[in-house]
């Protein structure tokens, strides 16, 4: 028995938790079965499909895939969205996990932003992603052996709503972060 997700606030914190903490079944509930996903990325430092059709495939890539290349993946989105909003367009977010695709990786931290476009339906009483764009701004890989830098950031930060004024002070601290600070701060 699928339980409903009444609202967009509710399936956007579905898909948060399905992809940040590898729940596969969430995301593939959450999209209808003909979903499109779609990346437009211009880092380097990241690569996904262009286009990805279905909830099954959408949810492989997004949780089986992703979580065998990061760990301890956090996903800030820095606004809620109206409750009964059926497109989201622009919603920022900032994402902090630990690459451990290879051995030689170990010692990374990424910390990324974009923003993502929704298009929710209702569908036999469930509200689910028809259409969902994640555009990707910038994905940096810092050196942090121990996590440091990982750490710092994520026991700052609220999950998985942060407020955009704490998330650019937190990354203030660090010049590396200044194009990611400069994308988030523009409206």
């Amino acid at each position: 028995m699928k339980t409903m997700i009444p609202n967009s606030l509710d399936i956007l914190e579905s898909y948060i938790k399905g992809k940040d903490e590898d729940q596969y079944e969430i995301l593939e509930t959450i999209y209808t079965d003909d979903a499109q996903l779609a990346f437009e990325i211009t880092s380097n430092d990241i690569s996904f499909p262009e286009n990805i059709t279905g909830n099954k495939e959408i949810a492989r890539v997004l949780s089986k895939d992703f979580n065998k290349k990061y760990s301890s993946v956090k996903t800030y989105c820095l606004s809620k969205p109206k409750t009964d909003r059926l497109q989201i367009c622009h919603q920022k977010w900032l994402v902090v996990m630990r690459d451990i695709s290879n051995e030689s990786n170990d010692n990374l931290t990424r910390v990324g932003c974009g923003y993502y476009d929704w298009n929710l339906t209702h569908i036999e009483g469930h509200l689910k992603i028809q259409k969902h764009k994640i555009y990707i701004h910038a994905m940096l890989q810092l050196q942090d052996e121990h996590a440091q830098e990982l750490h710092r950031i994520q026991s700052v930060l609220i999950y998985p709503w942060a407020d955009k004024e704490s998330v650019i002070s937190v990354l203030n601290t660090n010049s590396s972060y200044s194009d990611i600070v400069n994308f988030l701060a523009d409206k």
